[in-house]
């Protein structure tokens, strides 16, 4: 990482990463208040009782969870589980129970990874499909259809063809068009995700970064969402059907080290704020299951995603903010200390998903970042100011170009307010802190 004392002459270089760059400034510096406190939302024609994309309900949700827990939780969505038709139907009653909608599994049984692999016919593909389908089409609480196996690899003819015919199936037995998911492994990038993504609506790879080799390089969930937005709108561009994608933070692994079992709420934080920030709209953790390599820290993980989920899904309605708000450059934002940039080296660092990561995206490449990522965002009357540190190292920046009357700044996470009375802030980030400044019109 090169220090702050060079950022000067990086500023050139910074700034091409991200309009939304800790180092790009933006607008008249609020001379003028003008609209700053205009009341958007994009999704006001949506349904209040929908999952986005159909509707406002901001999605939640995580791999195998105890449904009846989760929907106190900050959960909106049950799901997914692995296993058969029979026990799809069961989660998908227990979500019911629970009050949430489920993500549900359809396919065949067997993977094309493992000995002996899965063989099937077109007809064999189509017929179970189109059952599985029809059993629970008209249940208003499935609210995706997701493809099992997952991970297929489409340099493989037949696995591309595999997806073809499930999601065709799917679509043309089910009249209520539910968008359609299957699980990316984490070292897809752009291009991988436009040959699964063609079949799919919703476009969601790992993001684990512990697991992932990426423990002390967590800008790595930058660069994944990076991967999932290009995807999305080359695509949409060739077929004019939009995506929605998801950052899929881990929860399935404790640290190596137990002393590092404290960092655990940071690194959540971080990890989801950061994936929304670069585009996500909607989070999916893997896995709320307390799998044996996670008997530690289980408790700690969750806590950690509620606390988040409520954030996002309760009072404060954070998911809505990056779904229907829209993106400002009014505040100007001066990072003074710490790192400028970060370095980024993609490509396995061990042998996760080695069996379904192709040569390609096994190639090391060296992407670079701004350190501190902002994102100014207006909604519903009030501007928010998301950023991120992801470094190991603090970074200081002051925020300039405040209304200096009649505001209230508000620090989200922590419910403190404070004041800004020349119109500008100090904002201090502890490695790899994420912060929410509020600024609302006093009444």
């Amino acid at each position: 990482m090169k220090q702050f004392g060079h950022f000067l002459l990086l500023i050139s270089t910074i700034v091409s990463f991200s309009s939304c760059s800790a180092f790009q400034k933006g607008g008249e510096s609020m001379r003028e208040i003008g609209n700053f406190f205009e009341h958007v939302d994009t999704g006001v024609s949506l349904p209040e009782d929908a999952v986005y994309p159909k509707g406002r309900i901001f999605p939640y949700m995580g791999y195998s969870g105890i449904h009846v827990e989760d929907a106190t939780n900050g959960f909106t969505v049950a799901g997914h589980h692995y296993g058969s038709l029979t026990l799809q139907k069961e989660k998908l009653h227990l979500a019911k129970v629970a009050g949430l909608s489920y993500i549900f599994g359809v396919g065949l049984d067997g993977t094309f990874v493992k000995e002996p692999p899965l063989t099937y016919t077109p007809q064999l593909l189509r017929d179970t499909v189109r059952q599985q389908v029809l059993e629970v089409v008209n249940d208003p609480f499935v609210l995706w259809w997701y493809v099992r196996p997952e991970e297929l690899r489409m340099w493989r003819p037949e696995e591309d063809e595999y997806l073809r015919i499930a999601t065709e199936t799917i679509r043309q037995n089910d009249p209520h068009d539910r968008p359609i998911w299957m699980y990316d492994p984490n070292h897809r990038n752009a291009e991988s995700l436009m040959k699964t993504g063609r079949y799919l609506d919703i476009i969601g790879k790992g993001c684990y970064a512990n697991a992932a080799g990426h423990q002390d390089s967590r800008i790595w969930i930058r660069w994944s969402i990076d991967q999932e937005t290009t995807a999305c709108r080359e695509l949409e561009k060739l077929d004019g059907r939009p995506r929605t994608p998801l950052v899929m933070p881990q929860m399935s692994k404790d640290p190596d080290d137990p002393a590092l079992d404290g960092m655990i709420p940071t690194w959540a934080r971080h990890d989801v704020y950061l994936g929304l920030m670069a585009g996500a709209k909607g989070v999916c953790i893997f896995s709320l299951f307390p799998r044996a390599a996670i008997t530690r820290t289980h408790k700690i993980h969750y806590e950690a995603f509620s606390r988040i989920g409520k954030e996002l899904t309760g009072e404060l309605n954070l998911g809505k903010v990056f779904l229907f708000g829209e993106e400002r450059s009014d505040l100007v934002i001066q990072q003074t200390e710490g790192p400028a940039t970060v370095e980024l080296y993609t490509g396995p660092k061990n042998k996760l998903e080695e069996n379904t990561t192709s040569q390609e995206e096994r190639q090391r490449h060296l992407t670079t970042y701004p350190a501190l990522m902002s994102k100014e965002i207006s909604y519903a009357g009030s501007r928010y100011l998301f950023s991120c540190n992801s470094t190991q190292e603090q970074i200081v920046c002051e925020v300039s170009g405040i209304p200096q009357e009649g505001v209230i700044i508000e620090k989200v996470f922590d419910g403190k307010r404070v004041d800004a009375p020349d119109g500008s802030l100090t904002l201090t980030f502890d490695p790899w802190q994420a912060r929410c400044i509020r600024i609302s019109r006093a009444e």
